[in-house]
Protein backbone atom coordinates (compact mmCIF):
# COMPACT_ATOMS: atom_id res chain seq x y z
CA UNK A 1 0.00 0.00 0.00
CA UNK A 2 2.86 2.36 0.79
CA UNK A 3 4.40 1.72 -2.62
CA UNK A 4 1.11 2.36 -4.39
CA UNK A 5 0.62 5.65 -2.52
CA UNK A 6 4.21 6.67 -3.21
CA UNK A 7 4.09 5.87 -6.94
CA UNK A 8 0.69 7.45 -7.59
CA UNK A 9 1.02 10.44 -5.28
CA UNK A 10 -2.34 9.53 -3.74
CA UNK A 11 -2.71 9.80 0.00
CA UNK A 12 -4.40 7.08 2.04
CA UNK A 13 -7.75 7.13 3.77
CA UNK A 14 -7.57 4.74 6.72
CA UNK A 15 -11.00 3.34 7.59
CA UNK A 16 -10.40 2.08 11.13
CA UNK A 17 -13.80 0.41 11.52
CA UNK A 18 -13.40 -1.38 8.20
CA UNK A 19 -10.00 -2.72 9.24
CA UNK A 20 -11.54 -4.02 12.48
CA UNK A 21 -14.54 -5.57 10.70
CA UNK A 22 -12.17 -7.37 8.32
CA UNK A 23 -10.21 -8.74 11.29
CA UNK A 24 -13.43 -9.91 12.99
CA UNK A 25 -14.57 -11.66 9.83
CA UNK A 26 -11.16 -13.27 9.39
CA UNK A 27 -11.48 -14.66 12.93
CA UNK A 28 -14.91 -16.10 12.06
CA UNK A 29 -13.20 -17.95 9.22
CA UNK A 30 -10.41 -19.40 11.31
CA UNK A 31 -7.75 -16.70 11.61
CA UNK A 32 -5.88 -16.89 14.88
CA UNK A 33 -5.04 -13.96 17.10
CA UNK A 34 -6.69 -10.94 18.60
CA UNK A 35 -8.51 -8.80 16.00
CA UNK A 36 -7.49 -5.55 17.71
CA UNK A 37 -3.82 -6.53 17.76
CA UNK A 38 -4.05 -7.52 14.09
CA UNK A 39 -5.37 -4.04 13.31
CA UNK A 40 -2.61 -2.36 15.30
CA UNK A 41 -0.03 -4.45 13.44
CA UNK A 42 -1.61 -3.53 10.09
CA UNK A 43 -1.48 0.18 10.95
CA UNK A 44 2.18 -0.16 11.93
CA UNK A 45 2.98 -1.09 8.33
CA UNK A 46 1.49 2.13 6.92
CA UNK A 47 3.91 5.02 6.37
CA UNK A 48 2.61 7.88 8.55
CA UNK A 49 3.24 10.55 5.90
CA UNK A 50 0.92 8.71 3.48
CA UNK A 51 -2.22 9.01 5.65
CA UNK A 52 -4.46 11.99 4.86
CA UNK A 53 -7.72 11.02 6.56
CA UNK A 54 -9.20 8.55 9.03
CA UNK A 55 -12.77 7.24 9.07
CA UNK A 56 -14.60 5.84 12.10
CA UNK A 57 -17.99 4.14 12.18
CA UNK A 58 -20.11 1.52 13.83
CA UNK A 59 -20.75 -1.96 12.56
CA UNK A 60 -23.24 -4.73 13.08
CA UNK A 61 -22.91 -8.44 13.80
CA UNK A 62 -25.22 -10.54 11.65
CA UNK A 63 -25.82 -13.95 13.20
CA UNK A 64 -27.52 -16.79 11.34
CA UNK A 65 -31.03 -17.64 12.39
CA UNK A 66 -31.69 -21.07 13.93
CA UNK A 67 -31.42 -23.66 11.19
CA UNK A 68 -29.29 -21.45 8.93
CA UNK A 69 -25.69 -22.20 8.05
CA UNK A 70 -23.25 -20.98 10.72
CA UNK A 71 -20.99 -19.79 7.89
CA UNK A 72 -23.55 -17.04 7.23
CA UNK A 73 -22.33 -15.18 10.34
CA UNK A 74 -20.64 -11.91 9.38
CA UNK A 75 -19.70 -8.48 10.67
CA UNK A 76 -20.82 -5.61 8.42
CA UNK A 77 -19.34 -2.11 8.30
CA UNK A 78 -22.83 -0.62 8.08
CA UNK A 79 -22.19 2.88 9.49
CA UNK A 80 -25.31 2.47 11.59
CA UNK A 81 -24.24 2.65 15.22
CA UNK A 82 -21.80 4.22 17.65
CA UNK A 83 -18.10 3.56 17.36
CA UNK A 84 -17.28 0.56 19.59
CA UNK A 85 -14.59 0.48 22.29
CA UNK A 86 -12.23 -1.62 20.19
CA UNK A 87 -12.38 0.83 17.28
CA UNK A 88 -11.67 3.72 19.68
CA UNK A 89 -8.63 1.76 20.90
CA UNK A 90 -7.40 1.27 17.33
CA UNK A 91 -8.08 4.97 16.61
CA UNK A 92 -5.88 5.95 19.58
CA UNK A 93 -3.07 3.91 18.07
CA UNK A 94 -3.66 5.44 14.63
CA UNK A 95 -3.51 9.01 15.93
CA UNK A 96 -0.43 8.23 18.01
CA UNK A 97 1.22 6.82 14.89
CA UNK A 98 -0.03 9.18 12.15
CA UNK A 99 -0.42 12.42 14.09
CA UNK A 100 -3.08 15.07 13.56
CA UNK A 101 -5.08 13.57 10.70
CA UNK A 102 -8.60 14.76 9.81
CA UNK A 103 -11.16 12.27 11.09
CA UNK A 104 -14.68 11.62 9.85
CA UNK A 105 -17.42 9.81 11.74
CA UNK A 106 -19.40 7.86 9.13
CA UNK A 107 -23.06 7.31 9.96
CA UNK A 108 -25.43 6.83 7.06
CA UNK A 109 -27.85 4.11 8.20
CA UNK A 110 -30.14 4.36 11.23
CA UNK A 111 -29.07 7.97 11.65
CA UNK A 112 -29.63 9.03 15.28
CA UNK A 113 -30.48 12.37 16.84
CA UNK A 114 -27.98 15.18 16.32
CA UNK A 115 -26.79 15.05 19.94
CA UNK A 116 -25.59 11.45 19.42
CA UNK A 117 -23.62 12.48 16.32
CA UNK A 118 -22.13 15.44 18.14
CA UNK A 119 -21.19 13.17 21.06
CA UNK A 120 -19.30 10.82 18.71
CA UNK A 121 -17.50 13.79 17.13
CA UNK A 122 -16.60 15.10 20.60
CA UNK A 123 -15.27 11.65 21.55
CA UNK A 124 -13.08 11.59 18.42
CA UNK A 125 -11.80 15.09 19.19
CA UNK A 126 -11.08 14.15 22.81
CA UNK A 127 -9.23 10.95 21.87
CA UNK A 128 -7.19 12.77 19.24
CA UNK A 129 -6.26 15.61 21.58
CA UNK A 130 -5.21 13.19 24.34
CA UNK A 131 -3.07 11.17 21.90
CA UNK A 132 -1.48 14.25 20.38
CA UNK A 133 -0.71 15.72 23.80
CA UNK A 134 0.89 12.44 24.89
CA UNK A 135 2.80 12.24 21.61
CA UNK A 136 4.08 15.79 22.06
CA UNK A 137 5.24 15.15 25.63
CA UNK A 138 7.15 12.06 24.49
CA UNK A 139 8.78 14.07 21.70
CA UNK A 140 10.23 16.52 24.22
CA UNK A 141 12.57 14.72 26.58
CA UNK A 142 12.68 16.07 30.16
CA UNK A 143 16.24 17.40 29.69
CA UNK A 144 15.04 19.23 26.56
CA UNK A 145 12.05 20.83 28.34
CA UNK A 146 14.01 23.83 29.64
CA UNK A 147 15.35 24.45 26.15
CA UNK A 148 11.87 24.08 24.64
CA UNK A 149 10.39 26.45 27.25
CA UNK A 150 13.14 28.97 26.50
CA UNK A 151 12.52 28.71 22.75
CA UNK A 152 8.79 29.23 23.26
CA UNK A 153 9.46 32.29 25.43
CA UNK A 154 11.83 33.71 22.81
CA UNK A 155 9.33 33.01 20.05
CA UNK A 156 6.55 34.67 22.04
CA UNK A 157 8.75 37.73 22.54
CA UNK A 158 9.55 37.80 18.83
CA UNK A 159 5.84 37.67 17.94
CA UNK A 160 5.14 40.52 20.36
CA UNK A 161 7.87 42.60 18.78
CA UNK A 162 6.43 41.93 15.32
CA UNK A 163 2.97 42.95 16.48
CA UNK A 164 4.21 46.20 18.00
Amino acid sequence: MNTLAERTGCALLVDVNNIFVNALNARLHGAAGDPVQQCLNWLDHIAPHQVAEIHLAGHCHVRPQPGEDARDEIFVDDHGSRVCAEVWQIYRHAIARFGAVPTLIEWDTDVPALDVLLDEAAQARSVAMACLTARQSVAIKPQDQASADSSQTQAAGHHQRLAA
